[in-house]
């Protein structure tokens, strides 16, 4: 019989093909709450619906891994990246995200409600109908981003910086905002807080 033991075993050894199997013979999602992870290189796992909450993460990169129903709430991850990742219906609510790339991935109906997230980079993301109650966000950049249907969003944010974002029906202006810009972005049916400054120009060279 599996045990969470083969399944953790499979998972630190960054071995999909032996994850996989020791979750087809369990046949469900297992309870990894409260786990520590770290220096992993996962690429191409399919976590859907495991419970995750309050786990730790450090040093871990996920490549074109299925995060989709993923119970995250309460984890940390700290210099952890994420490319080509779904987290689509992922609840990440009071997660902590300090140091991060995420990168191409899709965000989709995801819950980031609570969440602190710190010194992060998000390029080339789709973050659509997401839950943004009461966030903290400090220094997150988001690069060639898509927004959509965004609203409803609370919370503090400081030094969040938007570049070449495509944004649609996005409403944060319940969030205070400090230090933030956006550059080279199409905005359609958006309202930004103040504390949002549009920069233009380009960098002087010296």
């Amino acid at each position: 019989m599996t045990s969470k033991k083969q399944l953790i075993g499979a998972l630190k050894k960054g071995d999909a093909h032996a994850f996989h199997k020791l979750c087809e013979s369990l046949g469900e999602a297992l309870d990894l709450a409260e786990e520590t992870f770290s220096d992993l290189k996962l690429t191409g796992f399919d976590l859907t619906g495991f419970n995750l909450s309050n786990s730790e993460w450090a040093n871990c990169d996920l490549d074109g891994c299925t995060l989709q129903s993923v119970d995250l709430s309460g984890a940390y991850m700290h210099g952890c990246g994420l490319n080509g990742c779904d987290l689509e219906d992922a609840n990440l609510e009071g997660a902590s995200l300090d140091n991060c790339l995420v990168k191409e991935s899709r965000l989709v109906q995801v819950n980031l409600s609570r969440t602190e997230i710190e010194n992060t980079q998000v390029d080339g993301s789709t973050l659509e109908l997401a839950e943004l109650e009461e966030i903290a966000w400090a220094f997150v950049s988001f690069t060639g981003c898509t927004f959509k249907r965004l609203e409803d969003a609370s919370g503090e944010v400081r030094g969040v910086s938007l570049r070449e974002v495509t944004a649609e029906d996005v409403d944060w202006s319940g969030l205070e905002a400090s230090r933030c810009s956006w550059r080279e972005c199409r905005l359609l049916r958006v309202t930004l807080p103040e504390g949002f400054a549009e920069r233009t120009g380009q960098r002087r060279s010296v």
